[in-house]
């Protein structure tokens, strides 16, 4: 996770990218006030523009002062230990709220101004916690993501299959996030027509993930595909069980692991299933506010088996 930017840096680097004037006139404009959703999208537009140009200031310092290891440290540890608020303007204080948001990697927290868009590290004095409404938005906005496996964690301590809400983009992180070894990924976009190629592309990851003790992430997007009456049926148990819809429906149960292993899956006559293998859902919102319709809620319940058994966990990107 890359270092955090320092204070001095988000401040200098704001001291022309607001209005020169937030505080307004009785003669002149009203100053813009932005949205928290506009001030939390700037904040990691700039948090990783500001960290981007540290990491470049820090490569060139050490190519400067090869061989002098201990004053590169030092001049390192000066530069980003600072904690001034230098170059935050005087209105900032005065006027408008302080927004507090993640940095663009969520590796800290920073506070953003509503009407100047300075943003800095260490709290200020005119900040006010959020109201119990904008608590509420944030809850369904859902955990950022890097809080997400230990939440996976704790429904599967409740004998719970998650399954997180997101937006797309989040569940082409959360796909990426898998992709680096963490997990096996069954888009399920390419079952709402069934065809063998397609159900012999899941049961690979299905088996992978069990054989490996990896997340076996069941990727429902837009469409969803009909799980109940035409892809967990006899005619294809031997491709996608429907026992993956039930909490360890398929780790110790034989009937189903000889079924979706073939020969060269199967390890001294064993069908293995690692700790490790849990099943999780990703679910993409159908609409605004971070908010399942009803239609597609009904959807769900009709097409995903057990759905109404399984634990939502809300994330956001």
């Amino acid at each position: 996770m890359s270092e955090a930017p320092t204070t001095d840096a988000l401040a200098d680097a704001h001291a022309e990218a607001a209005p020169p004037d937030a505080s307004g006139s009785a003669d002149g404009p009203k100053p813009k006030e932005y949205t928290a959703d506009e001030l939390e999208e700037y904040v990691k537009m700039e948090t990783r523009a500001i960290a981007e140009k540290q990491d470049a200031s820090k490569m060139a310092f050490k190519r400067e002062n090869k061989g002098n290891t201990d004053d590169v440290e030092r001049e390192l540890f000066d530069g980003t230990a600072k904690e001034v608020q230098g170059g935050v303007r005087p209105e900032s204080f005065k006027t408008g709220r302080w927004y507090k948001f993640l940095n663009f990697d969520q590796s800290c927290f920073v506070y953003v101004h509503n009407l100047t868009r300075d943003i800095t590290a260490v709290r200020p004095e005119n900040f006010t916690e959020p109201t119990a409404e904008e608590l509420e938005r944030e809850r369904k906005k859902g955990l950022p993501l890097q809080l997400l496996e230990p939440e996976l964690a704790k429904c599967y301590s409740r004998k719970k299959i998650p399954v997180v809400y997101c937006n797309e983009q989040t569940q082409e992180k959360i796909r990426t996030f898998m992709s680096y070894g963490r997990g096996h990924v069954v888009e399920t976009g390419l079952l709402t027509r069934i065809s063998e190629f397609a159900l012999e592309k899941a049961r690979q990851e299905i088996v992978n993930a069990m054989r490996y003790g990896k997340y076996l992430v069941i990727e429902i997007p837009g469409k969803v595909c009909d799980f109940q009456e035409k892809v967990c049926v006899r005619k294809w148990e031997a491709f996608f069980p429907v026992e993956l819809f039930t909490f360890r429906g398929c780790d110790d149960n034989n009937s189903v692991k000889k079924k979706i292993y073939r020969p060269d899956d199967i390890e001294a006559n064993q069908c293995v299933v690692r700790k490790g293998f849990q099943v999780i859902l990703t679910l993409a919102y159908d609409s605004q506010n971070f908010a399942m319709s009803s239609m597609r809620m009904d959807e769900l319940r009709n097409k995903v088996p057990n759905f109404d058994l399984m634990e939502v966990v809300r994330c956001r990107g």
